[in-house]
């Protein structure tokens, strides 16, 4: 599939996060995220997860875009469909855009890929927020997380315990991950954990090999202060792999190795 006509292929986003509206959006935007991962992580305990299980995911994901636009006045679907119809040509309906391709690409990775990887990241520098994601190949299969029976695996006895043993190992991993992204973007009820929101991030893998698929979660941090400017509307920018790679605890490389968190 060729990726470089995705926006996030090579560029990412940045947005206020100054007030405490904005916080509190953050927060439920990542919230979504967290319970989408939960909800997953309910199915593979159970042993009932599907393409549906895969289709909430997604779906969880989309309402914090869609909370991200309304934060806008804005209906995420229309503004993104304007974007590319060439309607509009405004930072607002580029920030549309690039969420619109980002979930069209998650949604692709569960349901078509394979071999195939995204490195999501939303990343916390004081007064703004920059959400990236890169695309990679040829996963390690020391990353593989869970398997996920094929229909001509469904006979095979010994392969469907198999599954439901790392299903269930995978869904306590998915779990904590779901924590780590609720303590880096914790509820701002009270304005003085602004202070939370000034630095750091979250770094999310998500990873498909044939019918086994990895999920990880790491905090990223982050020495140092990006911009010397503030922004008020959404902007588009170039990504920067140098800063990345040079002030990112995790770093977000060019060609990004994989690990189970």
């Amino acid at each position: 599939m060729n990726t470089e006509h995705l926006m996030f292929a090579q560029k990412e986003v940045r947005t206020r996060l100054s007030t405490k509206g904005d916080l509190e959006s953050a927060y439920k935007n990542m919230n979504y995220i967290s319970q989408g991962i939960e909800g997953l992580a309910n199915a593979l305990m159970t042993n009932s997860v599907s393409m549906d299980a895969f289709d909430k995911y997604v779906s969880d994901i989309g309402k914090g875009y869609e909370n991200a636009l309304s934060r806008q006045n804005e209906v995420f679907t229309d503004a993104a469909t304007d974007y590319f119809n060439e309607v509009r040509h405004d930072s607002v309906a580029a920030y549309a855009a690039f969420l619109y391709d980002l979930n069209w690409f998650t949604q692709e990775l569960f349901t078509l890929l394979e071999d195939t990887s995204l490195i999501a990241y939303v990343l916390k520098y004081p007064n703004s927020m920059v959400i990236g994601a890169h695309i990679a190949a040829n996963i390690p299969d020391t990353a593989l997380s869970f398997h996920i029976p094929k229909s001509n695996q469904l006979k095979n006895s010994m392969f469907i315990d198999q599954a439901k043993w790392t299903q269930k190992r995978a869904s306590h991993k998915l779990y904590e991950q779901a924590k780590k992204i609720n303590l880096e973007f914790p509820s701002p009820e009270d304005f003085s954990n602004k202070d939370l929101y000034d630095s750091g991030g979250i770094k999310i893998t998500i990873g498909r090999k044939s019918s086994s698929y990895i999920h990880s979660v790491e905090r990223v941090n982050l020495d140092g202060n990006r911009f010397d400017d503030s922004v008020t509307e959404p902007k588009i920018i170039d990504k920067n792999f140098d800063w990345l790679n040079k002030y990112a605890t995790h770093s977000i490389p060019e060609r990004p190795t994989f690990t189970e968190s």
